[in-house]
């Protein structure tokens, strides 16, 4: 059973498990003092939500989780929650945040209040300059129908199963971290990643002879109006749709005819289609 009872510290990707602390009640108290001045992300699991009267009699709604030595509290308004999300999808990983405030007393009773919403900002600034490289570290956080929902450096981000491995047979599970690429889309839509492009592709192959002729099932259209071409297993082609005589569609095989390799791999022409396979 996974031990809910630490923090993982100054992480790259919300969920990420790393620089793990495990805290007794003098650290804990040193650690409240600092990583409040410090504005050190931290992450710690959830498990509920209560309402709790405060000083001035308002009610408030608060997510909380106990990490022992301590107990979290997340005021709903500090959880950045998307507008599809619900409370409860807290629970489900390691959540950000940064200590808002917190209550050390003698009887021994601590209570971290935390941020997340200022977690998530601080994790966006901490990788602007990788966000520009289209280079972030990323945490699988839920699966979907043909994606993951992934945390990519603060950024909330969708990984297609298909840019998961080179591999289409491997699958990914809940909680793991790599780095991914981030692939272009057009704005306001979803951010996307590839965990594919951001490895080496096993079996890529060194070069295609300019004019030869090879045949693939078309597996993707490129928003520039390019196709993707799968020749075998890991080994794609971009399509340039200049000698296309009709329009494919996705499955279909295609006869293509190779023009050229740029630094994305072998780019060629259609030849000629066939019959959906």
């Amino acid at each position: 059973m996974e031990n809910n009872r630490l923090f993982y510290v100054n992480v790259l990707a919300e969920g990420a498990k790393e620089g793990e602390q495990v805290l007794d009640h003098i650290k804990v108290d040193l650690a409240a003092r600092a990583w409040k001045r410090g504005n050190t992300v931290v992450h710690y699991k959830l498990y509920g939500t209560e309402t709790l009267e405060m000083k001035d009699g308002t009610k408030k709604e608060m997510l909380f989780g106990d990490v022992g030595v301590a107990k979290i509290y997340l005021p709903l308004e500090m959880a950045a929650l998307d507008p599809k999300q619900r409370p409860s999808d807290l629970f489900k990983y390691w959540v950000s945040g940064v200590i808002e405030d917190f209550d050390i007393k003698d009887t021994g009773n601590r209570v971290l209040v935390m941020n997340r919403a200022k977690a998530l900002k601080i994790l966006k600034e901490r990788n602007a300059l990788k966000l520009r490289e289209r280079k972030l570290y990323a945490v699988i956080q839920r699966e979907l129908i043909g994606a993951y929902l992934v945390n990519a450096g603060g950024y909330t981000a969708l990984l297609p199963k298909a840019y998961y491995d080179w591999d289409r047979d491997k699958k990914a599970k809940i909680g793991e971290e790599f780095p991914v690429m981030v692939l272009p889309s057009r704005e306001g839509a979803p951010m996307i990643v590839s965990r594919r492009d951001a490895i080496t592709n096993p079996y890529a192959m060194l070069n295609l002879n300019k004019n030869a002729e090879v045949g693939g099932v078309l597996t993707r259209m490129n928003r520039n109006g390019t196709f993707l071409v799968e020749i075998t297993k890991g080994v794609t082609v971009s399509v340039d749709p200049i000698n296309m005589r009709r329009i494919p569609e996705l499955g279909d095989f295609v006869t293509i005819r190779i023009i050229g390799n740029n630094h994305s791999g072998p780019y060629g022409v259609f030849e000629y289609a066939t019959d959906a396979i």
